[in-house]
């Protein structure tokens, strides 16, 4: 088998290909090759250009070394995931996903352990423009991405100047909109602070919408937050970075659902944030979950739920 390790320098506190290499050294006889991202080219571009590189009966594993987006860009190089090894050596801020497993950054950053992990089957979130693991978001979260994006000069400060930005921008400016969505088939219309389709139960580290969310079950959480925005938005948002289910039930509706689509009722182009990929050039999704259509490597005596 052969290791393929794609890194993205600016996920994380940097040196990421330095630390694997370290690693990688200590284990005899593997075969791996690291290729690094740029901002100009991102992990699906750059697996649709190495993928010629290798013999098409070569057995391939794929280690996505960043944070949710980098592994949702990696999974998008990808034309069919059906026969696809993927790996989390997880780098970024959140690495929301990993929080639906039995979840020690550590286990996951021992290569090692890593590569003699286990495959386990789990679900994605196909889309008409493109594929996530984790979430797919409309409203307050899809905003705050787009004004991190436009502040991003702020970032030599870190990255948490422009996601405060970001925050205050959608809490306090940015008003809800209205959406016409469908969740199963069935019909609904409105403004809205926020949608949410989703394969775990965290969004933004310490966002929380569904507890008992599975990504073995071949089953989504379809969530909506209520419009609101300013000070009477707090109190919802203090309620989901709770864990309580009770709390949720009060500023939030989440639906166990298969498929879902979505549009502004104006029919404008909208913000969705894909795994904290921003996707602003589309004005109608429709999406649905996959069961067990991920080959994801876990390491050794951990679980998924």
């Amino acid at each position: 088998m052969t290791h393929i390790f794609i890194v993205n320098p600016q996920a994380g506190y940097g040196g990421t290909a330095r630390r694997l290499r370290e690693q990688l050294e200590e284990i005899p006889d593997i075969r791996y090759y690291i290729f690094h991202t740029r901002p100009e080219q991102h992990a699906d571009q750059l697996i649709r250009e190495i993928m010629p590189l290798f013999e098409p009966e070569e057995k391939l594993r794929f280690y996505s070394c960043g944070g949710q987006g980098t592994i949702c860009s990696l999974m998008n190089g990808f034309d069919n995931l059906e026969n696809v090894e993927i790996a989390m050596y997880p780098q970024g801020l959140t690495n929301d996903f990993l929080k639906m497993i039995d979840y020690e950054a550590r286990s996951f950053r021992d290569i090692k352990n890593l590569i003699e992990g286990e495959v386990v089957k789990v679900d994605y979130i196909k889309t008409n423009h493109g594929c996530a693991l984790n979430t797919l978001s409309v409203g307050l979260d899809a905003v705050v991405v787009k004004k991190m994006i436009d502040y991003v000069n702020l970032s030599a400060l870190g990255y948490k100047v422009p996601f405060a930005l970001g925050m205050l921008f959608g809490v306090f400016v940015q008003k809800p909109l209205e959406y016409e969505y469908t969740i199963d088939g069935i019909k609904y219309k409105g403004p809205l602070t926020e949608f949410f389709f989703g394969n775990g139960h965290t969004l933004g580290d310490n966002l929380n919408f569904d507890p008992e969310a599975s990504v073995l079950d071949g089953i989504a959480s379809c969530v909506t937050v209520p419009p609101n925005r300013g000070v009477k938005l707090l109190p919802s948002l203090l309620k989901l970075m709770s864990k309580d289910k009770d709390k949720l039930n009060q500023c939030t509706t989440c639906i166990r659902a298969t498929k879902f689509s979505i549009r502004r009722t104006n029919g404008e182009k909208i913000y969705v944030n894909l795994d904290g990929d921003l996707f602003e050039g589309h004005d109608y999704w429709e999406g649905e979950i996959v069961r067990g259509g991920l080959s994801l490597v876990v390491p050794k005596g951990v679980a998924v739920r």
